[in-house]
Formats: C-alpha cells, sequence, structure tokens
C-alpha cells in the first residue's frame, strides 16, 4: 500500500469523490493522516461543501463528531486523523462513512476515479505519476478506462498531458514522434525545465523505458537545455552519425562536437537512426511555416558543426539541396569548359544527386531546370561525339529535324530563362543555355538557305511539311470527312511550347493519331512574313493573303472543301478571341457550337501565347492547360461533341533573349529592302511571300538576335525555325476509337530527352566535393578529347585488337521456358504476345532497369494512356505468386525491372 503521511487536497477530493459515488447522502467521513497538511478549511464536491477538520487524537475525533451532531451540520465533514481504528472504538467507527478511517492509496483511488475494476500492477513503480493524477483531478472526472483496466500507458499519458503538454498523437502510447512534436513548442519545452528533480526523475526512467536509446537521447537534450532543437538535432543524426562518419575523420570530429548537445555522453547510430526517422517523418505532416523554421533551424546547427563541405550529404535541410545544386552549377561549368564524356556523365551524376534531395519535388520549377541543364548537356556531347544521326537533306529534312530533335533543345534551353535563386546556378545556366543558343544559330542559318533555295524553286509540294495556306484541305478536311473537327489555332505558338502543352493534353487521356499512310510526324509551315495579318489569315482561308477577323471568318465559312462536307444550316465556323468568353469562362455560343457534332468542323483561335508576346512584363510563363484559361472547357465541350482536334499554329515566335535592335522595319522581325540585307538576314520574294503592305518582297532575319521595333516578350516575322516552324497534331477524345484510315501513335521524342536511364555515381562518390570553381584545365586529356566515341556515357573500350563477343540473348530463354508458358495459360485473353514482351524487357535492360512511361510508349509505339494497362498485362504474366519483378510506379510515372529477380523466377528447375 502507498500511504501518504500527508495526504494532499487533490487526493482527499479524489477519496471523498470515491465514497459519494457509491453513497451520495455521505455526512461524516475519515481519511488517515500521519501530520496535518496545509488543507483549505472547506472542501467544495459535487455541489457540497465538507469542512475539513485535523484530529490529531481520539478525543479530538470525538469532540469535532460531537459539533457536527449539535449543530445538525449536513453539509459534511472530513475527519483527518493519525488515529488508527482500534484507538477510536466501534462505537466511533461507526459514526464514519463504510465505518473506517479511509487510509489513501494513490493508486487505488485512481482505479475509482478512472471507473476501473483493475489497475496495472507497474502503476506501483511511479508515485509521482500518481500525485500527478489525483491533484490534476478534472472536474469532470478522467474518462472511463477501456475495458476497465487502467494501464501504465495511459495513466502515464494523462499525466504527461497534464504537466508537459504532451499528447499521444494516435493511441495512449507516448510515442517519440510524439515527444518530437511536443518539443516544437518552446512553452511547453519550458514547462519541463521547471519541474522538480523527483519529477525529471520519474519521467526520464519512463521515457528511457519505453522509447530506448532515442528516448536517452531526448531525454539528455532535454535536460542539456536543447530541448526546442530536438528536431533539427534529429536530422542533423541522420548525416553526421550515420554511415557517412566511418568514412570521415570530420564527420567523426563533428559526431563529437554534437555530443554537447546531448548532455555530454557519446552518442551511436542505433540510437540515432529511431531519432532521425522519427525527425524525418514529423517533418512530413508539419505545416509549411513550422517545417522551414524547423529546417533553418538545422541549417544553423550544421554551420556551427563546421561541416560546410559536408551540407549536400543531407538529404532534408535546404542548406542541403542548395549544396547539390552549387555542385550541378560546377559540373556543367566544367563541362562547357573542357566537353568530354567523363564530365558530362558527372553533370548527369549531380542532376539526379540533387533531385533525389527530399526538398526537390517541392520546387516543380526548380526540378525541371536541373533536368532541362542535363538533357541539354546529353545533347550538346552527342554533337561533340558527332555520333547524332546524319540530319535528313534539303529543305523538308531541316524542318523534321527540328520537330525531332531541335524544339527539343529549344524546349530545354528556354526553360532555364529566369536562372535559380543561387546566383553561381544561375550562372551555369546561362552559360549553358548560351551555347545551346550558338548551336540554334549554326541550325538556322542552314533553315534559312535550305527555305531560299525551295523558294527559288518554286516552292514544290512536299509530303512532310504542309504549308499554313494548304492545312485545311490536307489535313482538316480528311479528318473532318471521317469525324467531327475542332481546329484549335494557338496564335503564336512556337513548336517548344506546343511540346509542353501536348504533353499536358495526353496527359488527361486524349491520343494523337496519324493519318495510316505516315510513317511519322509532320508539320506546318508558316508564311512570310511570319505574322498574324499573313499566316492566320492564308491558314483560315486555305490560301496565302492578308488579312483581318472579317477576312478570316469569310474565308473559312466558304472555303469548298469544308464546305462540301458540311450540312448547308451547320456551314463551317470560326470563332475570335473577343468571343470566346463571357466574362467568366467559355461563352455559351462557343459551347452549343463546340459541344454539339452539327457543324462538321469548327474553329477557335485562341491568343494566350501571342499576348503574352505583346507584353512587357518579362515573365516566363509555365505553358499547361491551366495557364492557358479557357482551353480545358474546350477540350471538355469537344469530348462532349466527340470531336477531334486538329490542334496547330498560324506561326511561331522567338523570345527576347539579348536581341539586338538592328535599325527600324515595318514589322518587329521583317521590313523592307532597303538598306541591303546583312549577314543575319534575307531577301525573298514571291511565292508565299505577302506583307500586309501587299509588297511580295522582304528582307527577314534568320538569327534569333535581330529585332526591327521595340522591346517586348517574343517577336515574330522572321524566317528562323522557332517562327516558321508550326505544330500539327491530331487528336481524339479519352476513349474514342480512331477515325478509319487513322491510327494512334506513341509519344515522340529524341533518345537524349528521355534521362530515367542515366547513369549516377556510387554513393561513397557522393561524399566527395566538388571543388567550388573549375579546376580542369584547359587542355583536354586525350582520353577525354577522343571523338570516336559511339554512346554517350560508355566506357572506353581497351584497343587490344579482339572484337567484342556477341551479346548473349538472356530474354528467349524466359520467353521459351514451360514456366512461362504457363503464366499465359493463366492469363489466357489477357496475355501479351511474346514479341511485345520482348520489345518491353529490351527496352527496360538498355536503360538500366527503369524507364519513364512516355519513354515506354515510344518504344511500343503506343498512346501514352494505354501504357499502364500494357504493362498490368505484363505484370500478370512476370509477377509469379505475386513476387515483384515488374513495377508500375504512376505517381513518379516510371516502370522498373528486378532482372536478376526475373531471370531466377522463369529458370527451369533442372533434373
Amino acid at each position: 500500500m502507498n500511504l501518504l503521511l500527508s495526504p494532499t487536497l487533490g487526493q482527499i477530493a479524489a477519496q471523498v469523490d470515491a465514497v459519494l459515488r457509491h453513497d451520495p447522502g455521505t455526512v461524516v467521513m475519515g481519511i488517515r493522516a500521519q501530520v496535518q497538511g496545509q488543507w483549505p478549511d472547506q472542501l467544495a464536491l459535487q455541489e457540497r461543501a465538507f469542512r475539513l477538520v485535523w484530529c490529531p487524537s481520539p478525543i479530538s475525533v470525538r469532540q469535532a463528531l460531537l459539533e457536527c451532531e449539535e449543530i445538525h451540520d449536513q453539509s459534511g465533514m472530513v475527519i483527518l486523523t493519525p488515529v488508527d481504528d482500534a484507538n477510536l472504538g466501534n462505537d466511533v467507527l461507526a459514526r464514519l462513512a463504510r465505518g473506517r478511517v479511509f487510509a489513501v492509496d494513490s493508486w487505488d483511488m485512481l482505479r475509482n476515479v478512472f471507473q476501473a475494476r483493475e489497475i496495472d500492477s507497474r502503476l506501483a513503480a511511479w508515485p509521482w505519476l500518481a500525485e500527478v493524477l489525483l491533484s490534476n483531478l478534472p472536474t469532470e472526472g478522467y474518462p472511463p478506462t477501456p475495458g476497465g483496466f487502467l494501464d501504465v500507458h495511459s495513466a502515464w499519458a494523462h499525466g504527461l498531458r497534464i504537466v508537459l503538454g504532451l499528447r499521444a498523437e494516435e493511441s495512449s502510447r507516448i510515442d517519440l514522434e510524439a515527444v518530437l512534436k511536443w518539443s516544437l513548442d518552446a512553452e511547453k519545452v519550458h514547462r519541463y525545465a521547471i519541474l522538480s528533480e523527483l519529477a525529471k526523475r520519474q519521467i526520464t526512467a519512463w521515457l528511457n523505458e519505453t522509447l530506448g536509446g532515442a528516448g536517452r537521447l531526448v531525454i539528455r537534450g532535454l535536460n542539456a537545455g536543447f530541448g526546442s532543437e530536438l528536431v533539427p538535432l534529429g536530422i542533423i543524426c541522420g548525416v553526421v552519425v550515420g554511415g557517412y562518419a566511418e568514412t570521415s575523420s570530420e564527420l567523426l570530429a563533428a559526431a563529437v562536437r554534437l555530443e554537447k548537445y546531448f548532455g555530454g555522453s557519446p552518442i551511436y547510430p542505433d540510437d540515432t537512426n529511431p531519432l532521425y526517422q522519427a525527425a524525418r517523418k514529423l517533418l512530413d505532416g508539419l505545416d509549411a511555416h513550422t517545417r522551414d523554421r524547423v529546417l533553418d533551424a538545422g541549417d544553423r546547427l550544421f554551420q556551427s558543426l563546421h561541416l560546410l563541405p559536408y551540407t549536400h550529404l543531407s538529404n532534408d535541410l535546404p542548406g542541403g539541396l542548395e549544396a547539390r545544386l552549387i555542385r550541378l552549377g560546377v559540373a556543367i561549368r566544367r563541362y562547357l569548359e573542357n566537353p568530354c564524356n567523363d564530365l558530362a556523365r558527372e553533370v548527369h551524376a549531380a542532376m539526379n544527386y540533387a533531385s533525389q534531395h527530399r526538398l526537390a519535388p517541392k520546387g516543380a520549377l526548380r526540378k525541371l531546370r536541373m533536368e532541362m541543364a542535363a538533357k541539354l548537356v546529353h545533347r550538346l556531347e552527342l554533337e561533340r561525339q558527332s555520333t547524332l544521326m546524319t540530319p535528313a537533306k534539303g529543305f523538308a529534312g531541316s524542318v523534321l529535324d527540328y520537330i525531332r530533335d531541335g524544339a527539343f533543345i529549344d524546349r530545354a534551353r528556354l526553360s532555364l530563362l529566369g536562372g535559380d535563386e543561387l546566383p553561381g546556378l544561375t550562372q551555369s545556366y546561362n552559360l549553358l543555355r548560351e551555347r545551346a543558343r550558338e548551336l540554334r544559330e549554326v541550325q538556322n542559318q542552314r533553315f534559312a538557305e535550305a527555305l531560299e533555295a525551295w523558294y527559288g524553286s518554286g516552292c514544290a509540294p512536299l509530303d512532310d511539311v504542309v504549308p499554313v495556306e494548304h492545312l485545311l484541305n490536307r489535313v482538316v478536311e480528311p479528318l473532318a470527312r471521317k469525324t467531327p473537327v475542332l481546329l484549335l489555332v494557338m496564335d503564336g505558338l512556337s513548336y517548344p511550347i506546343f511540346l509542353e502543352i501536348v504533353d499536358d493534353i495526353l496527359k488527361s487521356g486524349w491520343s494523337e493519331v496519324w493519318p495510316g499512310d505516315r510513317s511519322g510526324a509532320y508539320a506546318g509551315l508558316a508564311a512570310i512574313p511570319s505574322i498574324t495579318e499573313t499566316s492566320r489569315a492564308s491558314l483560315l482561308c486555305g490560301r496565302i493573303c492578308s488579312g483581318q477577323m472579317a477576312q478570316e471568318k469569310s474565308g473559312f465559312s466558304s472555303h469548298p472543301d469544308l464546305v462540301a462536307i458540311s450540312k448547308v444550316q451547320a456551314k463551317p465556323l470560326v470563332f475570335h478571341k473577343g468571343e470566346l468568353s463571357d466574362g467568366v469562362g467559355l461563352s455559351e455560343g462557343v459551347r452549343n457550337t463546340v459541344g454539339k457534332p452539327d457543324h462538321r468542323v469548327v474553329a477557335v483561335v485562341y491568343n494566350g501565347v501571342d499576348d503574352h508576346l505583346s507584353g512587357s512584363d518579362q515573365m516566363q510563363p509555365h505553358w499547361n492547360l491551366d495557364s492557358l484559361r479557357l482551353i480545358r472547357p474546350l477540350l471538355y465541350e469537344a469530348r462532349l461533341a466527340g470531336r477531334a482536334i486538329v490542334l496547330t499554329s498560324d506561326h511561331g515566335h522567338v523570345i527576347d533573349e539579348s536581341t539586338v535592335l538592328n535599325g527600324s522595319g515595318i514589322g518587329d522581325r521583317w521590313r523592307s529592302l532597303e538598306p541591303a540585307p546583312g549577314p543575319h538576314e534575307k531577301r525573298l520574294e514571291g511565292g508565299r511571300v505577302l506583307a500586309p503592305t501587299g509588297e511580295n518582297k522582304v528582307v527577314v532575319p534568320w538569327s534569333e538576335a535581330l529585332r526591327y521595333g521595340q522591346k517586348k516578350n517574343g517577336y515574330h516575322g522572321g524566317i528562323s525555325l522557332q517562327e516558321m516552324v508550326i505544330p500539327l497534331c491530331l487528336l481524339i477524345p479519352p476513349g474514342a476509337a480512331q477515325p478509319d484510315g487513322y491510327r494512334l501513335v506513341g509519344p515522340s521524342f529524341p533518345d537524349w530527352w528521355e534521362l530515367s536511364g542515366a547513369l549516377t555515381t556510387p554513393r561513397a562518390a557522393e561524399s566527395k566535393p566538388i571543388p567550388e570553381t573549375p579546376s580542369v584545365p584547359r587542355k583536354a586529356k586525350k582520353a577525354a578529347s577522343d571523338q570516336r566515341q559511339v554512346t554517350l556515357f560508355a566506357e572506353e573500350p581497351e584497343q587490344t585488337g579482339h572484337t567484342n563477343p556477341p551479346t548473349i540473348d538472356w530474354i528467349e530463354p524466359i520467353l521459351s521456358s514451360s514456366v512461362f508458358r504457363a503464366q499465359k495459360q493463366l492469363a489466357a485473353r489477357a496475355t501479351l504476345r511474346d514479341d511485345e514482351i520482348r520489345t518491353l524487357l529490351e527496352a527496360l535492360a538498355e536503360r538500366g532497369g527503369k524507364i519513364s512511361k512516355p519513354a515506354l510508349a515510344q518504344r511500343l509505339g503506343l498512346p501514352l494512356m494505354r501504357v499502364s494497362g500494357f504493362v498490368n498485362a505484363a505484370r500478370r504474366l512476370l509477377n509469379i505468386d505475386q513476387v515483384t519483378v515488374l513495377i508500375l510506379d504512376e505517381t513518379e510515372g516510371t516502370v522498373m525491372l528486378k532482372r536478376e529477380l526475373l531471370e531466377k523466377q522463369f529458370r527451369e528447375a533442372k533434373p
């Protein structure tokens, strides 16, 4: 029994409350007290008043009872006395509640308070906890214990909540994450600091018992005065006391310096690892403001440990991400100064290292720029090695090279505009963008020469290039014969921006189709000058002309090929900018026309891109469906009507990137014949040249660096690839069958665009800081400058004179195995062909076992929306007995293969 010398007021109240629960009419009760306490004269409980009377002898007890009877005091009395029952006498005991003097047993009273039938025997070891619970008895009482059993964890949860404000999150148990969350409140941490030594000893013992080594660290941190820094300290422990420490004397020294935050005692990975994991989990659930505050504190603590060269090792702290980004910037500069295969590999490794940081996905644009920089380096290295496919010859070939390769270069380099928060990385991005721009200028000049030759030959018809004036009869009309069509003309849409937008459309379920007789994509070609007045009018009227909206409406509605396939009462219609919106959303007229299939062909002119070019806000938008108001509702209405979409533009544009004012012109990028063309200009005439002035002779720049008008966000009118090559994309709604004579196609991009299989450096190498400034001499080493490499990042073969051994076909044994045949029988109708499985496995093997869904779609020749279904069908064949060898990660958008496990699963059993 835990008999107290002097019961506290809370214990007295708990005992009185317990008696009244069984006998509400009780008037007098006795409670054992060895010494007189500092009690008040009266206790109010259950709407009654009880006088508290100290009676140190049998006579004083009798006197108190006599006084109570004489004054007929029915409010109640509590006699507190050290006299035992034998000395009081039976006559006195008979007048007390239950005929006895209650000896205060804290846990017995708590059993009544919690309405428990049983109490955990382990609670006897924690007398301080009993005092806390009784002294802080809530007015409404404690909630009844589940199952009538008061266990030690529940009791401690109540006690720590009362004393420290520490609450269990999901159960009655206080876990490590709950303690760390509590430590974020400085006021609550202070409540621990002012506790008595007895209280601290009891709490320390409990947390040591329940939380193990990590709990001991927490208590040591609290007692050392660093309770408010427990979470950032836990994050730092993940680096300083993790697996890296064994490889670095500096980290070992930092671990020693870290001990002062934990009371000066040694700290070990077995204790710090659970602390780090709990801190990491807690961070994920914090609001942004609190999380940033904690991480900033972690950065400061990390610096105080003199570990700046190792900041990049942290996968959680903002400083860790910045350090990795600095490494990326350094790697880019080193590559640009001395291009070679090893340094290109270094850029890819640095990009992967930075993108793996936990904070990288939270800045989508920042991560996008990292990836685009790595892609540009990949492309530049291929150019340096001269391992690219030989460019197609002639004018049409230069256009196709642009849509298959060059536009992706532009998309990557333009995404780097705006740089990064870190000035060094911004400088690296600028240098990389400038290198890509130099490549673009070379390609623009070649295109201009091919364009000039094509014009000189009379603009002969081309199979793969559709001049803008022939788009209606060559593209729209054949498709409209099969299905209703929405012609979506995005004014000023360049091919790089188109690539961003069409990605978003395909992700929303739409599919791209080509005419069945085509083996590849085709593109449109703007008129000259590449301005709205000429190119858009020529597109909508179906002939080279110049005009405004009125001419475009008239020419479109009377186009003979479109009229021939339209109903008399539903002639072709075109909606322009002012007609699209009702001020809030898509106008009712546009909804009714696009959303019903009555009109075989409807055109919508969308000016979002062109309007941005005319501004001067110098903002670089991220182009997607969310940034283009009204496009989503247009897609929705087209889907309702079962309309296919022909997505195109009238011309592209160049952005203002250090452009030079080169005299004056009639337009931003075109001028009259005088003065004579300079080295970055061409004079073109006849054929498809028609200025708004009526002239068919103009001077236009092929370089994107020239302009003739005031500074804007972007310009058009010239003959660069960015302005002249316009997108041409045919899309069908989600779930719709492809029209007769058309076939579904998958995403299309160059091999260098895909980074999922990029080689990364080993983790051990990551701990070696890259120098802050390039240290590689300008003179390249012989191995680095060898131009004979044929595969980016491939190891240089030894020149031994021996030929490489033939490649072993590792897939055939799988496809021919009895296990695979049995799997196909189980899959029945849902099975895939052997050649499809082979293509899937080859694609995964070539990329190191991991490939993105778009890359796999391209390899398989499937629409992006069908890749998941294909992979799931393959999983039914390859994942045996729920053993996962083929993994589809929809969140990351990747497919992964465990090749060794696959081969083991399908290995034939030996007799």
